[in-house]
C-alpha cells in the first residue's frame, strides 16, 4: 500500500500523529436521491426525483508506525480516541483535493492490522459526508453594493451566508428578506438647555457614531417662553389671548401684582431618522388687548419655531417673533428658549455595531453580541423559501437603511 498523504478532520491533523493516508476514495461522488416507480401497463420506470443528493461514505486507507510495537500502540490509541471523540459534522480536508473541503462525521470504529513486526498498523478511516465538495474559493467574503451581481461559477445553487449591517429589505434575485427593527434601548444626548436670547439660530451636536443609519432620533418637548408686559404707563390693561397653535400646546400665566403675562409654547415631539435630513416647524399667535387714552387697541404677534436635522450630527433651532397686525401694544420684554427635555436616539437590536448573519442553508438569522449568540429569527422574514445563488448572475439589492452587505457564497461541486 502506498501511504503518502495526510488529511485534517476538524482540529486533528493526521501528520501530527504519524498517520498517513492513500486516496482511493477521495474522488468518489454521491448518488442523486431518486425513487424508481414501476407502473403496471407502462413500459420502463417512473423516476421520482427528490431534488437532492444523498450522503456519501468516503474511505481512506491509512497507516501508522512507530519505532517499536509499544510506541505504535500508544500513538494509535491516542489517535483513535481523538477521532472517536468528535461528534456531528466537521470540516474534512485532504491533500488530494487541497482546494476543496467536505463536511463529514466520523462514525465508524477503527480496526487495525499490525504489520512490520508489530511496529506499524494498517486501517481504514471511514467518514459519512455530506454530498457537497465545498470550494475554498467560496469561503471568501464578497462585499456587495446595492444593485451588484454575484457570478456563481458552478452548475449548482449555493446557499450563502449573508452578513448585513443595518436593517430593512434585502433582495436576492427578486426574493425579499426583511430584517425588522426591535427597540432595545436609547441614548440621551442632551437634557434641559436654557438660553436668554433667541436672536440667532441655536445648534446642538449629537454623537452620530452611537446611532445607525435609519435609527430614530426623537426631540422631546422643544419649549419656548415669552414675557409680555405693558409697554407704557398709559396702557392700563393687557389681556393676551391665544388664538392659534400648531404642532404643540400653549400655556398662559398672569402675575396680577406686576401685570406681567408669561406665555410658553411646547412643541410636540419631532422625530428624525439618522441619515435623512429633515425639519419640523411649529407656530402660535398671541393677540393682546389694551386701553390707551380711552381707546381700545390690539396687536397680534406670531411666533415660529423650526427644528432642522442635517442628517448627521447637528440639530438647529430657529426662532422668529413678528408683529402681524396692529401698531401699539404689548411688546415682549424678554424671550427665551427654555430648551429640549431631551434628544434621544432609539437603537435597534439588529444594528448595534454587529452584523446580522443570515444562514441561507439552515434558515437561521442571528448576531453575536459580546460573544453571545442572539437569535433574530423572530425579527426576520425569509419568505416562503430560503434564497440561493443560482448558476451564472445573481442580483443583490437592498434599501438605504442597510449600510453594507457581505456574502460568503459557499460554492460547491460534486
Amino acid at each position: 500500500m502506498s501511504i503518502f498523504k495526510t488529511l485534517q478532520f476538524d482540529d486533528i491533523d493526521t501528520l501530527d500523529h504519524g498517520v498517513y493516508i492513500s486516496g482511493e476514495g477521495a474522488y468518489n461522488a454521491p448518488e442523486r436521491d431518486v425513487e424508481m416507480v414501476t407502473i403496471p401497463g407502462r413500459n420502463g420506470e417512473l423516476i421520482l426525483d427528490n431534488d437532492r443528493f444523498a450522503n456519501i461514505e468516503v474511505t481512506y486507507p491509512a497507516g501508522i508506525k512507530g519505532r517499536d510495537h509499544d510506541e505504535m500502540r500508544k500513538k494509535f490509541r491516542e489517535f483513535r480516541s481523538l477521532m472517536a471523540s468528535k461528534r456531528g459534522y466537521h470540516r474534512l480536508v485532504d491533500e488530494y483535493n487541497p482546494d476543496e473541503f467536505r463536511l463529514a462525521s466520523f462514525v465508524n470504529a477503527i480496526e487495525s492490522e499490525a504489520t512490520g513486526s508489530g511496529r506499524a498498523a494498517e486501517f481504514e478511516l471511514v467518514f459519512n459526508c455530506k454530498p457537497q465538495r465545498f470550494l475554498m474559493s467560496g469561503e471568501a467574503a464578497i462585499s456587495v453594493a446595492d444593485g451588484d451581481n454575484i457570478y456563481n461559477p458552478t452548475p449548482f445553487d449555493a446557499s450563502p451566508m449573508i452578513m448585513v449591517e443595518g436593517y430593512g429589505n434585502l433582495t436576492v434575485n427578486g426574493h425579499e428578506i426583511r430584517i425588522v427593527n426591535e427597540y432595545v434601548g436609547d441614548v440621551t444626548f442632551v437634557g434641559q438647555e436654557n438660553w436668554s436670547s433667541l436672536i440667532a439660530p441655536k445648534t446642538f451636536e449629537i454623537d452620530s457614531s452611537l446611532l445607525n443609519t435609519g435609527d430614530e432620533i426623537k426631540v422631546s418637548g422643544a419649549e419656548s417662553g415669552y414675557t409680555l408686559r405693558p409697554g407704557s404707563k398709559q396702557i392700563n390693561s393687557l389681556s393676551p389671548d391665544i388664538v392659534e397653535q400648531i404642532n404643540g400646546t400653549v400655556q398662559l400665566a398672569h402675575q396680577a401684582s406686576t401685570d406681567v403675562y408669561s406665555v410658553s409654547f411646547v412643541m410636540n415631539d419631532a422625530v428624525f431618522a439618522k441619515g435623512t435630513p429633515s425639519s419640523v416647524t411649529g407656530s402660535f399667535t398671541i393677540k393682546t388687548h389694551y386701553n390707551r387714552l380711552a381707546q381700545s387697541e390690539s396687536v397680534t404677534y406670531k411666533v415660529d419655531i423650526a427644528i432642522a436635522y442635517d442628517g448627521d450630527s447637528t440639530i438647529t433651532v430657529t426662532y422668529t417673533f413678528s408683529t402681524i397686525s396692529g401698531v401699539y401694544g404689548a411688546v415682549p420684554a424678554s424671550s427665551r428658549f427654555v430648551g429640549f427635555r431631551s434628544i434621544t436616539g432609539y437603537s435597534t437590536i439588529s444594528t448595534l455595531g454587529h452584523p446580522t448573519y443570515i444562514d441561507c442553508d439552515l434558515g437561521e438569522v442571528y448576531l453575536i453580541d459580546n460573544g453571545s449568540f442572539v437569535s433574530l429569527n423572530h425579527l426576520t422574514d425569509l419568505g416562503s423559501y430560503l434564497p440561493v445563488l443560482s448558476p451564472s448572475e445573481n442580483l443583490i439589492e437592498y434599501e438605504n437603511t442597510i449600510t453594507s452587505v457581505e456574502i460568503i457564497p459557499r460554492w460547491w461541486v460534486l
